[in-house]
C-alpha cells in the first residue's frame, strides 16, 4: 500500500518555491499526508472498514476522531479539521 507520509515530502519540495500555486499545492499535499494516514489508521487499526467508501469522507473522518474518548484521537481530529479548513481555503478561496 502507498505510504501516504510521502505526500509531506512532496509538500516540502513544493514549499521551497515562492509562487502561490506551489504554496497552495504544498498545503494540499500536507493535508492529504495526514488525512490519508489517519483514514488508513481507522480502517486498518480500528477495523472501521466503512471508511473505505464514504461520500463525505473528509468530514466523517474528522468527526469520528473528534467524538473519540481517546484524547490523542480527539486532538488529531481537531487538528485535521483545522487543516481541512486551511486546505479548502487554499483550493477554493481565490
Amino acid at each position: 500500500m502507498f505510504d501516504f507520509k510521502k505526500f509531506s515530502k512532496v509538500g516540502d519540495m513544493l514549499s521551497k518555491h515562492k509562487e502561490e500555486s506551489f504554496t497552495q499545492s504544498a498545503i494540499g499535499r500536507y493535508y492529504y499526508s495526514i488525512f490519508c494516514s489517519t483514514r488508513q489508521y481507522l480502517v486498518e487499526t480500528k477495523n472501521k472498514k466503512y471508511f473505505l467508501k464514504r461520500k463525505n469522507i473528509h468530514k466523517e473522518v474528522c468527526e469520528e476522531l473528534m467524538k473519540s474518548n481517546d484524547l490523542t484521537e480527539n486532538e488529531i481530529g481537531e487538528i485535521l479539521e483545522q487543516l481541512r479548513e486551511i486546505r479548502n481555503q487554499a483550493d477554493y478561496d481565490w
